[in-house]
């Protein structure tokens, strides 16, 4: 179980030597792409322009930056901004925009290797906004170098943007996808190498529920689990009063994997279950809140008005939160 979930589009945080694996093949296309476009523009003089000049030093200058964070990716330094360096890459193509022909600039392609950056590398919602601020940007960008020169094309002002905004979207998607999969796969990763019997079963619970916790993004996630007699595991829907249940909880600034069970009444524990042992709950924090409630046997949704409110709600202060069988 748990609540106040953060950022869906954040994706869990790769392992270390594979965030960097990905980082140096990023920050080597950046620096190919940067040399390239140089030298492009260099051999391909059928358009002179007044600003070649400054479009020569500042693509030089995005070829210098360019491998010196491929140099930083490789040496696995602590000083790569690695969180911004899609904007940072935004950032560049600003002034190639302004001093190449506006909204008729080659380098407007450009603007899509940043999206895909930001969404395979942080999610649907990282790539939509660097999609939203690039097609924006570009408009204004664009219009104000353009609009004074005699060869001014509308239709490219209208159409880059949207062109810009649907693909973008269409990239953002799947590298939303494709981050949740490698989140889900590392989850499946991590639970699988901590059941390892040598822990102990108390430690290895805590730490599924805390690498549980720690992939939503959660505040809080804890499991209620009865105890058995003689070797037969009780069934946790059962009517029995006197049935004690284990209460693990892990918590965003709590406790730590390892700490011990809390021994729990079964009247507590019922406070904490569903009206039927294959209901799965989703509560959104709202005004009214919103519950949805899915049968995990047929795999179809529940009417809310046929479930009656779980008690548990109240114990989480309202807040958002989901129970899972």
């Amino acid at each position: 179980m748990a609540k106040d979930s953060a950022d869906k589009g954040q994706p869990a945080e790769l392992p270390l030597s594979k965030r960097w694996i990905d980082l140096r093949k990023i920050a080597l296309m950046r620096a190919v792409l940067a040399l390239s476009a140089l030298l492009v523009i260099y051999i391909d003089r059928s358009q002179p322009n007044e600003f070649s000049g400054p479009i020569y030093l500042a693509l030089a200058s995005y070829g210098v930056y360019s491998i010196v964070i491929w140099v930083l990716a490789v040496r696995r330094s602590r000083a790569l901004p690695i969180t911004v360096l899609h904007w940072l890459d935004v950032a560049w193509y600003l002034p190639l925009i302004a001093l190449s022909n506006g909204t008729n600039s080659i380098f407007f392609f450009f603007f899509f290797f940043a999206i895909l950056v930001a969404s395979f590398g942080w999610g649907f919602h990282s790539g939509m906004r660097v999609t939203v601020v690039s097609a924006v940007l570009f408009t204004v960008v664009g219009y104000a170098a353009a609009n004074a020169q005699s060869d001014f094309q509308l239709n490219r002002l209208l159409l880059r943007p949207i062109e810009l905004l649907v693909l973008g979207y269409l990239i953002a998607y799947w590298g939303g996808v494709q981050s949740r999969l490698i989140a889900r796969l590392q989850l499946l990763k991590e639970v699988s190498i901590l059941s390892n019997p040598r822990f102990g079963v108390e430690r290895t619970i805590q730490s599924v529920l805390e690498s549980l916790r720690s992939s939503y993004g959660a505040d809080s996630c804890l499991t209620i689990l009865p105890k058995s007699q003689a070797g037969h595991p009780i069934r946790l829907y059962g009517s029995s009063s006197e049935v004690a249940y284990h209460l693990y909880r892990t918590d965003r600034n709590g406790s730590k994997a390892g700490d011990p069970s809390s021994e729990i009444s079964h009247e507590m524990a019922r406070a904490f279950l569903t009206a039927s042992p294959s209901h799965a709950i989703i509560y959104r924090r709202g005004n009214p809140g919103e519950v949805f409630v899915y049968d995990t046997k047929t795999k179809d949704p529940v009417n809310e008005e046929e479930v009656e409110r779980p008690a548990f709600l109240n114990a989480f202060d309202d807040k958002s939160c989901f129970s899972v069988p």
